[in-house]
């Protein structure tokens, strides 16, 4: 498969999505990338590349074509990095939605955003089917509906790899094309949809670089939900983009997140406001060692006593995303 990318060949602010996040994962190629907390599977960023590649073949085979639009209904999992690298090198559009949806939610997200694939998880799939039931004839150009993990009931992401499709050459312009749609939740609580060129998350990038320097092979915990906003789904592609060890917890129960702090010498953890309350609870009694970390970056606006949670995780500093990052307006 030929891709053509109008921008510069150098990573920037004009690069695409797999040029801002993948240009130098041939260097890092035996650094960990990414850490399934649910399995212990450790992902190099050279088994990343390779899956970014297989990927964009498979989806390319499976019907999905520049501009079409690809939807994560999943929670936080490794496989979400390698298919938004893979939908995007084809010129399609990510549209994640929250693992929190509704049928009726979800049928509004399918339609509103003519999703035409869906990758979802078994324990989500009986919400995703009927979602595809209840979407109705010339509401979207849903085809398939594949599943994280190999199953007999649907096509996985695995069943996409190997493939000897020969797909077309596309070109993807990064000034213009969509690569993300995402969300924006306002200071009021307010959400708006918000559609991201390749430039922009590469822009974005860029400003979470200078904001939130983060080392080669740095252990970042993620338990922030991605889908939620776009800035914590871009912090994951910050973190991916430099270099950094990310960490994927199995759900957000505050004794195995603490273990995992300890375990793997977690050093910067991605938490959602609830959670960081619920670690600083537990933290006195948990006799978990938590020296490793040395900074929270969480999602939401500042609670008053975030000092205090801070302490009670004995962390060095706690950040906002909304002070490190601002998507452009919708």
């Amino acid at each position: 498969m030929t891709i053509h990318h109008s921008s510069s060949d150098r990573p920037g602010t004009l690069a695409t999505v797999p040029e801002a996040v993948l240009a130098q994962t041939a260097e890092r190629a035996e650094v960990v990338a990414m850490i399934d907390g649910a399995t212990g599977r450790e992902v190099p960023y050279a088994e990343l590349q390779m899956a970014v590649d297989q990927l964009a073949v498979g989806f390319a085979e499976a019907g999905v074509a520049k501009g079409d639009t690809v939807c994560l209904f999943t929670p936080n999992h490794p496989a979400y990095a390698p298919v938004f690298y893979a939908v995007s090198r084809i010129g399609a559009v990510l549209a994640p939605v929250s693992a929190q949806a509704t049928v009726a939610e979800l049928v509004a997200h399918l339609a509103r955003n003519n999703v035409r694939l869906l990758v979802t998880s078994e324990g989500l799939l009986p919400i995703a089917a009927a979602a595809e039931r209840n979407l109705g004839a010339g509401l979207s150009p849903l085809r398939e509906i594949f599943l994280l993990h190999p199953s007999e009931s649907r096509r996985s992401l695995v069943d996409l790899f190997g493939s000897t499709f020969a797909a077309p050459d596309v070109t993807v312009d990064a000034a213009t094309d969509t690569a993300l749609i995402t969300r924006r939740v306002s200071q009021g609580g307010g959400v708006q949809a918000v559609r991201l060129t390749h430039a922009e998350v590469a822009r974005a990038l860029d400003a979470l670089d200078d904001s939130l320097p983060l080392a080669v092979g740095e252990r970042v915990l993620a338990e922030a939900p991605w889908a939620e906003t776009g800035e914590s789904e871009l912090l994951m592609h910050h973190s991916i983009a430099s270099g950094a060890t990310t960490f994927v917890p199995d759900g957000s129960d505050p004794e195995p997140l603490l273990e995992a702090i300890e375990q793997h010498g977690i050093e910067t953890a991605l938490l959602a406001p609830s959670t960081l309350a619920e670690l600083a609870a537990a933290a006195p009694t948990a006799g978990a060692d938590l020296s490793s970390l040395r900074r929270v970056v969480c999602c939401g606006p500042a609670p008053e006593d975030s000092t205090g949670r801070t302490a009670a995780l004995g962390t060095a500093t706690v950040s906002y995303l909304a002070a490190l990052v601002a998507l452009p307006e919708a």
